[in-house]
C-alpha cells in the first residue's frame, strides 16, 4: 500500500487525468494527487452524483441530483450550473463533443449546453 485517503463513501467511479484524481464521497467532489493521495480541493455538491464525472480540458462536469454543475478541474471553482426541473435522480451520461455539452436527465429530456 502507497497511501490511503478517507473520503466516506465512494458513489461513482473515479476519473484519473495526469497527476489528478476525481472521487466523489457522497455529496463531496474531491480533486486528490495521485502521488501521495494528498486533497488539491474539493467542492460540496447540493446531492451526491448520478454518474461519473466527464473532463474536457480544464472542466469537469458532474450531476449531482438535479443539478448538472461545471467545475474548474485545478481548482474546482464552480463555473456554472443547471437546476433541471425533474425527479431527484436528475443527470446522468454528460458527454462533451467540441464546446458543447450534452446530458440526459430524468426529467425526460436531452440538453444541450455551451461548455462555457
Amino acid at each position: 500500500l502507497k497511501w490511503e485517503k478517507k473520503i466516506n463513501m465512494v458513489s461513482t467511479n473515479m476519473l484519473i487525468s495526469g497527476d489528478k484524481i476525481y472521487v466523489v464521497g457522497l455529496v463531496t467532489m474531491y480533486c486528490l494527487n495521485t502521488d501521495d493521495g494528498s486533497e488539491i480541493w474539493k467542492y460540496q455538491m447540493s446531492n451526491g452524483p448520478s454518474d461519473i464525472a466527464t473532463l474536457t480540458g480544464n472542466k469537469l462536469i458532474v450531476g449531482t441530483g438535479q443539478d448538472l454543475i461545471c467545475l474548474n478541474a485545478s481548482t474546482g471553482a464552480l463555473i456554472w450550473s443547471f437546476e433541471s426541473q425533474g425527479t431527484s435522480f436528475g443527470f446522468s451520461g454528460a458527454t462533451v463533443v467540441g464546446d458543447k455539452v450534452y446530458a440526459s436527465c430524468s426529467d425526460g429530456n436531452v440538453y444541450c449546453f455551451n461548455i462555457d
